[in-house]
This record gives structure tokens, C-alpha cells and sequence, in this order.
């Protein structure tokens, strides 16, 4: 799904993340530009990226320290440079639909019309006598 004409911007808060370190090789040998959010700047990940954001905090809300409760600034700006994009491409409902035709708002917008074969692009069979004996042959299992 990831062209050359992308971007990559990945968001994790230890620079460490498996999911993403895994894709990264695959992102350099494209030469796709690879922006980083994370919390640590020493981290793998911020020292592949191209470019790097810093969005440690000095001390984690969670009186355990389990739970890395700074993440919500990254969904955040993460959705601030996604609307920023849609505005800049022209996205529109239907773009969104086509993309996300399993989801519910997919759904809601998307008509038959939308992903409907018509005309030469309809796959047909034509109807040979081999076609004929393998319908009859069919209808008769079926049948006894």
C-alpha cells in the first residue's frame, strides 16, 4: 500500500515497537521519507527517521509507570496531520468509502453502483457443449 510518493509517519512511544522497526527496511529501500513521533530520543527508531519528534514528557501520569499514559498527544497530532492531508489532496466521502468499503461508514456510503462490474469488464462464460454436459452433470448430483 505504501508508494513513493509517501510519507511515513510512525508514532511510538519507546522507538522500539517491533510492528514498526519490522516495516522500516522496507520503507528505506522504497526512499520513502520516514517521520518519527516517539519518547525516546535515542531510540532506533528516531535514529532511522528522517525527521524526528520529541514527544517525551519528564514524568508519566500512571502512578505505576506501566501504562504510558502521554500516548494521547500522538492519536492527536497524528489526526491534525491527517485532516490537514485530506484538505490538501482534495479527499472526499466517497475516496473514504472506496478505501474502507468493509467498514461501517464505508457502507453507509458507498451504492451498488460504486463497486458494480457493467459492460466488458462482467466476466461471462460462454456456453459450450463441454459448459452444457458440466451443468447437466452438476443438476443431476444435486437432484439424486
Amino acid at each position: 500500500m505504501i508508494t513513493r510518493d509517501d510519507v511515513v509517519i510512525a508514532l511510538s512511544n519507546s522507538g522500539e515497537t517491533d510492528e514498526i522497526l519490522t516495516i522500516v527496511p522496507v520503507i528505506k529501500r522504497l526512499g520513502i521519507p520516514l517521520i518519527a513521533l516517539t519518547g525516546n530520543t535515542n531510540s532506533s527508531l528516531a535514529r532511522l527517521a528522517a525527521v524526528h519528534l520529541d514527544i517525551g514528557v519528564p514524568a508519566e501520569a500512571c502512578p505505576l509507570n506501566l501504562r504510558p499514559l502521554r500516548a494521547p498527544p500522538q492519536p492527536g497530532g497524528g489526526d491534525a496531520l491527517a485532516v490537514a492531508l485530506l484538505k490538501a489532496r482534495g479527499f472526499t466521502e466517497q475516496d473514504f468509502a472506496r478505501s474502507h468499503p468493509a467498514g461501517m461508514l464505508g457502507r453507509r456510503l458507498l451504492f451498488v453502483k460504486d463497486v458494480m462490474r457493467i459492460g466488458e469488464h462482467v466476466p461471462t462464460v460462454r456456453p459450450t457443449p463441454l459448459w452444457r454436459t458440466a451443468c447437466w452433470r452438476s443438476l443431476l448430483r444435486v437432484s439424486a
